[in-house]
């Protein structure tokens, strides 16, 4: 059986330009695995999630 249930790992908070579109942060993950991203704007709003993979060669 495969567990689904999601794992807190770190959060990171940065400055960004409120009329930029975009923004990136480098990060190192130490563990292979699916993540979620969860993004939330200073007021703790959520604006979005994405899901992606790491895997270690």
């Amino acid at each position: 059986m495969i567990d689904k249930k999601e794992t807190f790992v770190n959060s990171v908070k940065m400055k960004v330009d409120p009329e930029s579109t975009w923004f990136y942060k480098e990060i190192t993950f130490y563990k292979q695995g699916v993540y979620k991203v969860y993004v939330y704007n200073e007021k703790d709003r959520f604006l979005g999630v994405g899901k992606m993979q790491t895997t270690i060669k």
